[in-house]
C-alpha cells in the first residue's frame, strides 16, 4: 500500500534533479565564458605586422594600439582595433588574425597614391579621398580638380584620355571640371586644352591624334588647343614658330 506514494514522490524528484543539474552545468558554463573574457585571462603579447609599409610607421601603429591591446585574447575588441588602424591616413585596409594563445597579426594595405585632388588631398586607384600631409614628392602627382562628390568621375576620365594618348607620348598633368561644367586640361609637354561641356574623352583623343597626323612633331610647338567649336578647333602656337614649315629637329 505505501508502494504507490513512493513511486509518485521518485516520479517527481527526478525532473527536479535533473533541472539542478542543468543549472549547475549552466552556471558553470557562464562562469567559464566569464573567465575568457576577462582582460587578464591570456593577455597579448606580441604583435605581427604583415604589409608592404612605406609611409605608415611601427611606431604610429604601436601608438595606436597601445591601449586596444592591452587585453585578453578572447576579450579582444578585433572591430576598434580594425578601424583605429584604418582610421590612419596612410592605410586603406586593415584585417587581424589570433594566432593562440597570445599574438595577433595584422595585415596592413597602404594607400596607393594615384593623384592630387583640389591641391590639397590625395586620389587611389579607385578614387577613394585620404588627406595626409602633402610633401614635393606628392605634389609632383597629375592634379585632379573638381567639385565634392566628382572625385571618381574625374579620375576615370583621366585614367581614360592618358590610356588613349600614351602612344602618342603625352600623358595629363593637370585635368579640371569647373563647377559650370566645363573640362580642361594640361599635358605633359605643356599644351592647354580647353574643351567645354562635351564629353572631354573623344574631343581630346580626336583633335590630338588630328594634329599629329597633319603635323608629325609639330604637336610639340603647340601652346594652346580649344576644342570648344562645333565643326573643328583652334591652335595657338607657341611664340617664335613659323607654322608654314614643319619643325625642324
Amino acid at each position: 500500500m505505501n508502494l504507490i506514494p513512493s513511486l509518485l514522490r521518485l516520479k517527481h524528484q527526478i525532473p527536479f534533479k535533473w533541472m539542478m543539474s542543468l543549472v549547475m552545468l549552466f552556471a558553470l558554463l557562464w562562469s567559464a565564458v566569464d573567465w575568457l573574457h576577462k582582460p587578464q585571462t591570456l593577455p597579448i603579447k606580441h604583435v605581427r605586422v604583415k604589409g608592404e609599409l612605406k609611409h605608415v610607421s611601427y611606431q604610429q601603429i604601436t601608438d595606436t594600439l597601445s591601449l586596444l591591446v592591452q587585453t585578453g585574447y578572447f576579450s579582444m575588441n578585433t572591430r576598434a582595433i580594425v578601424n583605429a588602424l584604418e582610421n590612419l591616413e596612410w592605410v586603406q585596409k586593415a584585417s587581424i588574425r589570433r594566432i593562440w594563445p597570445d599574438t595577433i597579426a595584422l595585415n596592413l594595405i597602404e594607400q596607393q597614391p594615384l593623384v592630387v585632388w583640389n591641391k590639397k588631398h590625395l586620389l587611389n586607384d579607385e578614387g577613394q579621398i585620404f588627406s595626409p600631409v602633402l610633401n614635393d614628392n606628392l605634389l609632383k602627382k597629375p592634379h585632379l580638380n573638381g567639385s565634392d562628390g566628382q572625385n571618381q568621375s574625374v579620375l576615370q576620365t583621366y585614367l581614360t584620355i592618358n590610356k588613349e594618348v600614351a602612344d602618342i607620348g603625352v600623358s595629363i598633368t593637370r585635368l579640371t571640371l569647373a563647377e559650370h561644367g566645363g573640362w580642361s586640361l594640361v599635358l605633359s609637354n605643356g599644351i592647354r586644352v580647353e574643351v567645354g561641356h562635351q564629353n572631354p574623352v573623344p574631343l581630346v583623343i580626336k583633335g590630338l591624334r588630328l594634329l599629329t597626323s597633319l603635323e608629325g612633331e609639330r604637336l610639340n610647338t603647340v601652346q594652346k588647343i580649344d576644342l570648344r567649336y562645333p565643326n573643328g578647333l583652334a591652335v595657338a602656337w607657341k611664340k617664335n614658330i613659323n607654322t608654314t614649315e614643319p619643325a625642324k629637329g
